[in-house]
């Protein structure tokens, strides 16, 4: 079952899996950021309001990351790889590797409420919590752009599916299923309610 999250004081909407907690109720969260705990797991669902990533930007990443400098071939098209590869740099990422991205459907054109969206999938190799070991975790990444407010707005998924470390919860075979039908769901059901969150 899912259900409305009113995000940003509801000036974003998305439908996730009930029950899910709020991060900020936990610990801090920054105000570009709003993070949804799934309380049986560790599976987390972030959305992040950015600055517009431009040509410019990838080529400065690529410049100064040691992460990203393996991903060389980046060009303007693919914006939500730097937004991966960040969350890789963010997350001090062993590795990190990029399985696939899809970009805006031509057939689907965008409106105000729904903006055009990239889609990408990969995988990162991450200590988290400071852990004595790293779990290995898929990373689901939808872009939604918002050039006339030079805004890009991230809704990501992190979901671990391999470790060694028995605190963590990996998410596999049927679990994996649903959660990535959620993760399709919620980006169908993206919606910017009130664009003055963007000023």
């Amino acid at each position: 079952m899912t259900r409305e999250y009113p995000l940003f004081g509801g000036a974003i909407t998305v439908e996730l899996p009930e029950g899910l907690i709020d991060a900020s109720d936990l610990r801090q969260v920054p105000d570009t950021q709003e993070v949804l705990l799934t309380p049986k797991s560790d599976v987390t669902f972030m959305i992040e309001i950015l600055q517009q990533v431009d040509a410019e930007d990838l080529g400065e990443a690529i410049n100064h990351s040691s992460i990203l400098l393996k991903f060389s071939y980046l060009h303007d098209d693919d914006k939500p790889r730097f937004h991966f590869l960040s969350l890789a740099h963010d997350n001090v990422a062993q590795s990190s590797s990029i399985e696939s991205v899809t970009l805006p459907a031509i057939d689907a054109p965008p409106s105000l409420e729904h903006p055009a969206h990239c889609l990408l999938s990969g995988i990162q190799v991450v200590r988290k919590f400071n852990r004595t070991t790293a779990d290995t975790v898929r990373i689901f990444v939808a872009l939604f752009r918002i050039p006339e407010k030079k805004i890009d707005v991230i809704l990501s998924c992190n979901v671990p599916i391999s470790t060694s470390n028995p605190e963590t919860k990996v998410v596999f075979g049927d679990d994996m299923q649903a959660i990535t039908m959620a993760f399709e769901h919620a980006v169908s059901s993206f919606k910017i309610v009130d664009r003055t969150l963007f000023v």
